[in-house]
């Protein structure tokens, strides 16, 4: 699985149960580059697509047993690992560098999404 996979993995994560057009639209991914991850994400296993009975127009992204574990030891690993990184500092010190690492989180969500789009 590649680095924009696992991103695009991930917000697909924190947007469950949204179709697929408003996913794209609100990482801002174009619905080409986010259908082009998702085919990957399906090809791989990861995520089933899912019509809407209401709405044939209406897809949603449907995670597998596979895409879930994947999801869920991602999850672990960043958090075994930013525990390690912290086990060192105190309260205020950690509330300071998790807030730091949200804010170059956001920053990187973007730039893995340009990055996405670009090829």
């Amino acid at each position: 699985m590649t680095h924009p996979q696992i991103a695009v993995l991930m917000l697909m994560d924190e947007h469950r149960d949204k179709p697929m057009s408003l996913i794209s639209r609100e990482v801002g991914l174009e619905r080409s580059s986010f259908t082009r991850a998702a085919d990957q994400l399906v090809k791989g296993g990861y995520v089933e697509r899912k019509v809407s009975t209401k709405d044939r127009r209406v897809v949603f992204i449907i995670f597998t047993e596979k895409g879930n574990s994947t999801v869920k030891m991602i999850k672990n690993d960043w958090e075994r690992y930013f525990k390690s990184l912290t086990a060192h500092l105190e309260a205020g010190e950690k509330k300071e560098f998790f807030n730091a690492v949200n804010t170059v989180s956001l920053y990187m969500n973007k730039i893995m999404v340009e990055t996405y789009q670009q090829g």
